[in-house]
């Protein structure tokens, strides 16, 4: 009796009898990652939209909440045009949701229709407490804005080496004006309740091309509201940390900006204004910290 040996075909019928299934499993795969995708793309978008409108109501006033939210997180989109934003503030918290709909490559073909796709962010604003101030100096309290480090608008504001003239600080009568502080360079780490020692001269190493750049821009600096010891060796204790608009100074000789309004005497012109740390990390925030008008911007989620 003969046997058969001829198997030509029974590959190709195996071949055919798998493809359906793998066919299914690349399908699956393709469908899977565009969804991920999409999912990251919308946690970008509202990652961006939560940190623009906790960065406007960290520095004094939220604005158009809907309006930023959906701009920020339509720029950081791939041409989605499905997608709706909400934008939620609740005391120093914004919620930002970001929600569309995906449209499946393969699936679609046996009936399948979009699912919906959605990413929350949470992003928190909180007095900043500790930061790297860009220039040696540290201001009175007696030249805080107001209550809560209320900003003052574009009122320019000079502010002078502290002399005879007192406030009444929290901590009693506290000289006015500013004070130079001693640092390698120009820049100052700043600790809300540390001393900062202080100096009567510009630090060395921090020349005019280190501090024109700041010129028209807001800084942290930090508000003192104690002095104590001598004048070779006194300190100011730190009460806390307010944004600082620098329009122009003068060394005395040497004029930038807007210092002219300075006269022959040294001094800072500017105004104090709200600043928004977006590069803060949460122990640069403790409970407690005055308000000043310097606040860390974080997320939550």
């Amino acid at each position: 009796m003969r046997r058969v040996t001829d198997e030509r075909g029974a590959v190709a019928l195996v071949v055919a009898l798998l493809l359906v299934p793998l066919l299914g499993f690349a399908a699956l795969a393709v469908d899977t990652a565009v969804v991920y995708v999409a999912r990251t793309q919308l946690h970008n978008a509202s990652d961006a939209g939560a940190l623009a409108v906790a960065a406007d109501c960290a520095r004094g006033t939220c604005g158009d909440v809907a309006g930023t939210a959906t701009a920020l997180t339509a720029a950081n989109r791939a041409g989605d045009d499905t997608a709706r934003t909400t934008a939620t503030v609740d005391g120093a918290t914004v919620t930002v949701t970001v929600a569309s709909r995906v449209t499946p490559v393969f699936a679609g073909v046996l009936g399948v229709g979009a699912s919906r796709v959605e990413a929350s962010t949470t992003a928190r604003w909180a007095p900043l407490s500790a930061v790297t101030s860009p220039v040696p100096v540290a201001l009175s309290v007696c030249e805080r804005p107001g209550p809560a480090g209320v900003p003052t608008g574009d009122r320019p504001q000079v502010v002078r080496p502290s002399a005879d003239a007192t406030c009444e600080g929290p901590a009693g009568p506290v000289a006015t004006g500013l004070v130079l502080l001693a640092a390698d360079g120009c820049s100052v780490d700043v600790v809300a309740g540390a001393d900062l020692a202080v100096t009567d001269d510009v630090p060395p190493g921090c020349d005019l091309d280190t501090l024109r750049p700041l010129l028209g821009t807001v800084v942290p600096v930090p508000v003192f509201d104690r002095l104590t010891g001598t004048a070779s060796g006194s300190s100011a204790r730190v009460l806390g940390i307010a944004g600082f608009r620098i329009t122009g100074w003068s060394t005395g000789t040497t004029v930038v900006g807007a210092g002219a309004a300075c006269g022959d005497q040294p001094c800072l012109l500017g105004h104090p204004t709200g600043y928004a740390a977006l590069d803060a990390a949460p122990s640069d925030t403790v409970s407690g910290a005055p308000d000043l008008g310097a606040r860390a911007v974080l997320l939550s989620r």
